[in-house]
This record gives C-alpha cells, structure tokens and sequence, in this order.
C-alpha cells in the first residue's frame, strides 16, 4: 500500500474524552508498519532485518495509545550504530502522516532477535566503555574494583 493510500485510509482524530475504536487501532499497527517500510525504502536497510511491533500501551489515563519495538532479526552493527538517527526518521515520517500521533504514540524500543548460536564480538573491558582519558577516576576505580574480585 503506498503512503498516500493509507493517509487516505487514517480515521480523522477523535474527538477528547473519546476510545479509540478498534478500526483506528488497527489503522495505527497498519501506519507504524507502512512508515517502517517508508523508512527502509529511505535508508536501503533491507526488509528482513527489521520488523517492527505494535505494543498496546496506556498513558496518564488515557487509553489506545501504541508503543512501536523495533525487532532487530540480522545482526549488522551498522544497524544500531545508526539506531538513534533510524528512530528519528521513523518518528518524523509518522509525523508527517500523522500529525495527531504525539496524543497516541508513545515511543520507541528495541528488541535482538538473534539467531542461535550468532558469534559475536565480546564485550569490551570496563576502561574502555568510560574512556581512561575522559574519566580516570571512574576507570581507576572500575579496574581496582575488578583486580580485587580477582584476588578473590
């Protein structure tokens, strides 16, 4: 479905102290799915590796409201070394189609659904997530911290 088709398709906002029907709802799971692929088509970032989830979620009171997890199925740490300007783009195309999501849509998340098995890289000493030159102390620490666990 092309994006102009489904824009057409949105139900026009409720009105305050309205539910949201279910058509809308599934309006909504349709539209966060509809810019994910707008958003893959943008990027390059081919099908298979990103899916999305709409969550039902309930805000201040306020019902109907959605939560969008994106599911990660193929490691590429390009992926997620761009994970926070994906998000950006994704939160301004649904803007763009929908100007009433900030009443409905409630943010982001990300979930690794990995194959079994994956190699991956290991994780990194603690000096080297602080940085020894940004944050010695911290990094002092941290060492002297785990020099005695290893004593132990």
């Amino acid at each position: 479905m092309s994006l102009s088709m489904f824009v057409r398709k949105l139900a026009p906002a409720e009105a305050p102290g309205f539910q949201v029907s279910q058509p809308s709802r599934y309006l909504r799971r349709d539209l966060l799915r509809t810019v994910l692929r707008d958003v893959q088509e943008r990027t390059g970032l081919p099908p298979g590796w990103l899916d999305i989830e709409a969550m039902d979620t309930a805000i201040a009171g306020k019902t109907g409201c959605l939560h969008g997890r994106f599911v990660l199925k193929c490691w590429a740490p390009r992926v997620m070394q761009h994970a926070a300007a994906l998000e950006r783009l994704f939160v301004q195309r649904l803007a763009w189609l929908d100007p009433t999501c900030e009443e409905w849509f409630t943010g982001l998340s990300w979930r690794l659904r990995l194959p079994e098995g994956l190699a991956l890289a290991p994780l990194p000493s603690p000096a080297e997530w602080l940085g020894d030159a940004a944050h010695p102390s911290s990094a002092s620490r941290l060492r002297a911290s785990s020099e005695r666990s290893d004593d132990s």
